[in-house]
């Protein structure tokens, strides 16, 4: 048998799913619906959000390292998926895209994944956004290093020349024909 209930606010005789828990009350929901509660909440926030902004701001600055703490355990408890929502929201990649991704080999030196002991990883152009910024799949040294050539680094450019022309290959594939050649340097 449902349970019912009707809001102290709109009068409306809802399920106890439609009102917020309470250990306080006797049958241990809120008295006014969830519905009546978000609005009231909304219009709180509407009308103190300077206050309401500066004490979340100072709450933040008091508790940086709680924070910091609390966001390495989220991550370290499910690595793949903090990685998969940073994706998902810098490049608009899925879960299941991302993954299909890195089982390729680098496209640079051709290392399959994990060999050498890092995950592979989404390179993209960091003057674009979305999914067609993405270039390819690059392993942890390619990735670093080719960023350190495309922005003319000594360490990028006095790589062995093999490293350079794949390098090169790889990043012609993926230039853009209305963009400059940005590797004028060399």
């Amino acid at each position: 048998m449902v349970m019912r209930k009707a809001c102290s606010k709109c009068g409306e005789v809802k399920a106890l799913g439609g009102f917020y828990v309470d250990g306080r009350k006797r049958d241990g929901y809120r008295s006014s619906c969830a519905v009546c509660d978000r609005a009231r909440a909304s219009v709180h926030r509407n009308a103190n959000r300077e206050k309401i902004n500066a004490a979340s701001r100072a709450w933040r600055a008091a508790n940086r390292a709680k924070i910091a703490a609390n966001v390495k355990a989220r991550y370290y408890a499910h690595p793949e998926k903090f990685d998969a929502n940073q994706t998902r929201y810098r490049l608009g990649l899925t879960y299941e895209e991302t993954l299909r991704l890195r089982q390729r080999p680098c496209a640079i030196c051709a290392s399959p994944p994990g060999a050498n002991a890092h995950a592979h990883h989404i390179d993209h152009d960091h003057n674009m956004t979305g999914k067609a910024s993405v270039r390819g799949i690059l392993c942890t040294h390619c990735n670093t290093t080719l960023g350190r050539y495309e922005k003319g680094h000594a360490y990028g450019r006095n790589k062995c020349p093999a490293w350079r022309a794949s390098a090169d290959a790889y990043l012609n594939r993926h230039q853009l024909q209305d963009r400059p050649n940005h590797r004028t340097d060399r």
